[in-house]
């Protein structure tokens, strides 16, 4: 799940048409022995070269998702839309899965502080008051 998270931040918020649109255009500009397949290597440079942002793990893991019989090599089926809308369905889940998982982490810890945070809160209005000369409106009685 990490690795599909990894990559989805890599796409930066690509839809699947979009994507499609930059792997037609990896085929075109990429595809350097002209064999209409891209070998990790192309795939690789042709990320890199598009000014996307991923670690070579994350894009060794596209490169795998994209491959379609495992041959190694994407060929242009990998360009399809109802392949992307699978892949970009996956890197939906998979982001949903990762919020949900820190959400977790983090709520007995914001649970904990919420009390400390009210005590702050009426500290700094009694100060408050004080310095106005005004009377808090919740200070106790």
């Amino acid at each position: 799940m990490k690795e599909l998270a990894e990559v989805a931040n890599g796409l930066g918020g690509l839809t699947a048409r979009q994507f499609q649109e930059v792997l037609l255009l990896a085929f075109e500009r990429f595809d350097c022995n002209g064999d209409g397949r891209l070998s990790p290597e192309e795939f690789a440079a042709a990320l890199t070269s598009l000014s996307f942002d991923m670690s070579p793990r994350a894009q060794q893991t596209l490169h795998a998702l994209l491959d379609t019989d495992g041959d190694g090599y994407l060929e242009h089926e990998a360009a399809s839309v109802s392949q992307l809308d699978r892949l970009m369905n996956a890197f939906q889940v998979s982001m949903q899965f990762q919020i949900d998982h820190k959400a977790q982490k983090i709520m007995p810890l914001v649970n904990h502080l919420q009390p400390a945070a009210k005590a702050a809160a009426k500290v700094a209005e009694a100060a408050a008051a004080t310095i106005t000369g005004k009377e808090s409106p919740n200070a106790d009685r």
